[in-house]
């Protein structure tokens, strides 16, 4: 009795083994990726491009103040268009019915959710407390621009950038660019508030704050043609003299900023009523001194004691 012979390859029945060259992909019929030998790339299938899938951001933390709103409202709003979820945060889109088109109100749920996610790991204590109990991404985001973009009846950040812009001093004892940097970025978040700033009234406040130290420069500036000064001009006089000095100074720029401090805040300390002469608060002498110690001038300090400055 004969034994039936196994069939070929391309008839009926189980095909023959044939041999697997390493690195040839195997296709799978059942829609799964196909697996690789050989440590090649998969295939798939499906040929359809899959949708692109934005990568996260570290978002910026705004701070309790708001001192920084400006810089993380644009942050925010990127990453918001980056992942398409920015219509859900400003309220174009809204949710869709459930019962009618269940697949985009999932959708709809899970980029909510996603823009809340967000906002809420780049706030604070205080955005966080401002948020509590809103329940969707449009009521976050419009909860936090009511505190700190100085809308929809909230002044708190308003107040604090007008204290900022008109009440700012500089200081030599600290780098002057950090200074000058956060009033003209105050006089920036107020124009978005409704308060612009001309830029004028900015170059000529720059100016008027300098410490006593840069009087001179001061001057100069002030009696420049006013029709020529510009924030920017301004700006660039204070930091270029700044460096100047620094360049000049046998030292490094933390000794620099120290000697700097050295010295300021000796008063005079006058004492009426008590019997007591003037006494320097530095060299501890009693009555003027020779060299310029100003003499107490008659009316002032009243009760207790008073100080001039020298």
């Amino acid at each position: 009795m004969s034994t039936p012979s196994a069939p070929a390859t391309g008839t009926t029945g189980t095909p023959a083994t044939q041999p697997v060259t390493p690195g040839t992909p195997v296709l799978q019929t059942s829609g799964t990726p196909a697996q690789t030998q050989g440590g090649s790339s998969p295939t798939t299938g499906n040929t359809s491009a899959k949708p692109f899938i934005p990568a996260k951001f570290d978002m910026p933390l705004l701070e309790d103040d708001g001192e920084n709103y400006n810089t993380w409202y644009v942050a925010l709003q990127l990453a918001f268009k980056n992942r398409d979820i920015w219509p859900v945060v400003n309220g174009t889109k809204l949710h869709p019915d459930q019962m009618t088109d269940s697949a985009g109100y999932s959708e709809w749920g899970f980029k909510d959710h996603e823009a809340r996610l967000i906002m809420i790991t780049a706030l604070k204590k205080v955005g966080q407390k401002c948020i509590y109990r809103a329940t969707s991404a449009k009521e976050y985001w419009d909860r936090i621009a009511t505190r700190y973009s100085g809308t929809g009846g909230g002044n708190e950040r308003t107040i604090t950038l007008l204290q900022q812009f008109f009440k700012a001093s500089f200081t030599d004892t600290e780098p002057l660019q950090p200074q000058i940097d956060k009033v003209v970025y105050a006089a920036q978040q107020l124009e978005t508030l409704g308060f612009p700033i001309i830029d004028r009234l900015l170059a000529f406040l720059l100016a008027i704050r300098l410490p006593d130290s840069y009087a001179m420069l001061r001057t100069v500036i002030t009696n420049s043609d006013a029709s020529n000064i510009t924030s920017r001009w301004v700006a660039d006089r204070i930091i270029g003299e700044e460096r100047h000095r620094l360049n000049n100074f046998e030292g490094n720029e933390s000794a620099f900023y120290a000697k700097a401090g050295k010295g300021k805040g000796k008063t005079l300390q006058i004492t009426q009523g008590k019997g007591e002469d003037l006494k320097c608060a530095h060299c501890k002498k009693e009555g003027p001194q020779e060299g310029g110690l100003p003499q107490a001038q008659e009316g002032k300090g009243g009760e207790g004691s008073s100080q001039e400055r020298y």
